[in-house]
């Protein structure tokens, strides 16, 4: 049998009295692309950042590979594989287009300095990556000037250019309007061959048109796992989330 990418078993993770997340586990196999769906409060967000170790579960365990990084750090998962976008992929306004693309091709290397002068691959690979993209933006105009609709995808752009084993996507197409969000969901699904994708979306049309899997959080737990065919066809989980899919999207 196969070793899941990623396996979670039993996560709870309790702030104060609020239970964001309450004995959640998870399977994702390799080179597949899964969405985590749900309402406000379900756990997404929290679960993303117990995989990524920004912060610790109470309970359970966090596999990669089927080594147990429960207890490993933000770091040392980065250096691993496990990406977030806007984790190690925020944009530096001050910096270009190139600039930032060239940080993102070397965050994940064991000595990685974001001071030192790039070499001629990196440089070479990030100016792939730019082609890639296909930014109206200059690739030496600095970040805090590019567009909306460029700056959204630079930022997806900057989480596939390191190259991860799991890219985690938290909302990738928000604020970008329909026609551009098709275009940057095709880049994403071109560029992460051999890459295993978990993607938060509230916009339903985005998630289930993306997604291998679908998997639906409740307050915390898993309440079904299934296609996007089949969540769409789930009774109980139009009632209970989608209420009415194609009238109402997720916030």
């Amino acid at each position: 049998m196969t070793t899941p990418v990623l396996e979670t078993q039993a996560l709870v993770k309790q702030f104060g009295s609020v239970t964001a997340v309450d004995q959640l586990s998870l399977s994702v196999p390799a080179d597949q692309r899964h969405a985590i769906i749900g309402p406000n409060g379900s756990g997404k967000t929290t679960l993303f950042d117990l995989v990524t170790g920004a912060v610790r579960p109470d309970q359970g365990r966090i596999q990669f590979h089927g080594q147990d990084i429960t207890t490993a750090s933000e770091d040392a998962r980065a250096r691993e594989g496990i990406v977030r976008s806007f984790q190690l992929t925020n944009l530096f306004g001050g910096l270009s287009v190139q600039e930032n693309l060239q940080l993102a091709v070397q965050a994940t290397e064991q000595t990685f300095n974001p001071f030192r002068l790039p070499d001629t691959a990196i440089v070479e690979r990030a100016s792939e990556w730019y082609g890639a993209l296909e930014l109206d933006a200059d690739p030496q105009a600095p970040v805090e000037t590019i567009s909306h609709g460029d700056r959204n995808r630079l930022e997806v752009g900057t989480a596939l250019a390191t190259d991860a084993d799991l890219l985690l996507l938290d909302e990738p197409t928000s604020g970008v309007p329909p026609e551009e969000s098709r275009a940057l969901l095709r880049l994403i699904e071109q560029m992460t061959t051999g890459q295993t994708v978990l993607l938060i979306e509230h916009d339903m049309d985005v998630a289930l048109s993306f997604a291998d899997q679908v998997t639906v959080l409740d307050r915390g737990s898993v309440i079904t796992q299934n296609t996007p065919e089949q969540i769409v066809n789930d009774t109980a989980v139009q009632n209970a989330y989608l209420r009415g899919y194609g009238d109402t999207t997720l916030d």
